[in-house]
C-alpha cells in the first residue's frame, strides 16, 4: 500500500506544479492584457491551452490510482475520494494528503480568481474598443449601399452635404 500512496502523492504533487504554473501564466495573461500586448497575450493562451490538455490527460491515471488506494482499505465506489482516503491512512501518509489537498484546493481557487478578473477584463476591453471602433466607422445610408462593386462611394441622392448653406 506505500507503494501507491507514494504514487498517488508523486501524482498530485506533478498536478500541484502544473496548478501553480497555471497561476503565474494567468497573472502573466493579465499583464499582457493589461498592456495590451497582443503577442504576450497570445503565448500566455497557448501555454493555458497546454496546461489545461496536460491536467486533462492526467486525470485518469490519478483516479486509476485512488481507486486502488481506496478499494485497498476497502473503501466503496462512493468513498473514492482524497477525503475519504485521507480518514483511513495512517500517519504520515494522512499529513501528506492534506497537504496536497489543501493546496491544491487554494491554487484552484486562485487560479479561478484570475482568470475571472482577466476574462472581466477583457470582455470590458472588447466591449470599449468596439464602441471606439463603431464610432470611427460613418453610420450607413439608411437608403441601402454606400460603395458600388470596385469599392468607390455612390453619389448621395441629394447631393453631397453642404459644408456651409446657401448664404455661404
Amino acid at each position: 500500500m506505500d507503494k501507491l500512496l507514494e504514487m498517488l502523492c508523486g501524482l498530485l504533487d506533478e498536478e500541484l506544479e502544473r496548478q501553480e504554473t497555471v497561476v503565474a501564466v494567468a497573472r502573466a495573461q493579465g499583464v499582457a492584457a493589461r498592456a495590451y500586448d497582443v503577442d504576450a497575450l497570445q503565448a500566455k493562451n497557448a501555454a493555458l491551452e497546454t496546461l489545461a490538455l496536460q491536467a486533462e490527460a492526467a486525470v485518469g491515471g490519478r483516479e486509476a490510482v485512488v481507486a486502488q488506494v481506496a478499494t485497498g482499505y476497502g473503501l466503496g465506489k462512493q468513498e473514492q475520494t482524497l477525503s475519504a482516503i485521507i480518514e483511513h491512512v495512517e500517519s504520515p501518509w494522512s499529513e501528506r494528503l492534506v497537504y496536497f489537498q489543501e493546496r491544491l484546493g487554494a491554487t484552484l481557487r486562485e487560479s479561478r480568481s484570475l482568470v475571472e478578473s482577466n476574462m472581466a477584463f477583457m470582455q470590458r476591453s472588447s466591449s470599449k474598443i468596439g464602441s471606439s471602433l463603431s464610432m470611427l466607422v460613418p453610420a450607413a445610408d439608411p437608403n441601402g449601399d454606400r460603395y458600388d462593386a470596385g469599392g468607390r462611394e455612390l453619389a448621395m441622392a441629394g447631393g453631397e452635404p453642404a459644408f456651409l448653406d446657401q448664404k455661404g
